[in-house]
């Protein structure tokens, strides 16, 4: 995909790497393909790190997540996927501050690269 569409995901990188870099408290949330399917809520949400998550995400859950982390501190400094678990898993029963709690912070994360900016793509 990256390559048929301009190195697109070096760019959302670039991005990413500009709002760490500038002191701004923040959270990147990087949602899996975007539906227009009918929201299944919160708990039907999957968060990962690592880019290896892959799926679907309702527009209807990925706005009611962004809402819900601007009240959530465990949040901040973090970078995480979503996507929406598959119909055949049962939803989540911890909650969204318990689920921020488990992710890394951008700061502490050791097995992860981030570009360096001022970053262009090759």
């Amino acid at each position: 995909m990256n390559a048929q569409l301009g190195r697109i995901m070096e760019w959302k990188l670039a991005g990413e790497d500009l709002v760490r870099s500038s002191g701004v408290p923040y959270t990147i949330i990087r949602p899996c393909a975007l539906t227009l399917a009918a929201s299944r809520g919160l708990p039907a949400l999957h968060l990962d790190q690592g880019d290896t998550l892959r799926g679907q995400i309702a527009r209807d859950d990925l706005a009611a997540l962004v809402v819900a982390c601007l009240q959530e501190p465990a949040v901040e400094g973090k970078t995480f996927e979503v996507a929406t678990s598959p119909e055949t898993e049962r939803p989540s029963t911890v909650s969204l501050h318990e689920r921020a709690l488990q992710l890394q912070r951008d700061q502490d994360a050791t097995a992860r690269t981030f570009a360096p900016f001022p970053y262009v793509p090759q």
